[in-house]
């Protein structure tokens, strides 16, 4: 993913940006976001028409689907080491926060 940013097109093999224009959040994108000085952030006005476009598209579905597999493997896992209160504590746990409403 650095490469995209530290190299050439034909050292990285192709279009400088695609991952940007593939729409991959990369970590190297999220790290400079979070270094960008106050002037540089966001407009109030982007942000909304950004989480309006997410809200619009598969994402957020995609999202909770991906942490409902998350949390099964992790109840999965509890299986494994037995009962206790620990242990259903931490299956409750993983029940709930994929299964809350705001």
């Amino acid at each position: 993913d650095v490469l995209d940013y530290v190299g050439t097109e034909g050292e990285v093999g192709k279009p400088i940006g695609h991952d940007i224009l593939e729409g991959f959040a990369t970590l190297p994108v999220m790290l400079a976001s979070i270094d960008l000085e106050d002037d540089r952030r966001l407009s109030e006005h982007e942000a909304r028409e950004i989480v309006e476009a997410v809200r619009n598209s598969n994402g957020p579905q995609q999202a909770l689907d991906q942490a409902r597999d998350h949390a099964d493997a992790a109840r999965s896992q509890l299986k494994g080491i037995g009962g206790g209160e620990a242990a259903s504590a931490l299956a409750a746990l993983a029940g709930y926060v994929v299964s809350r409403k705001l």
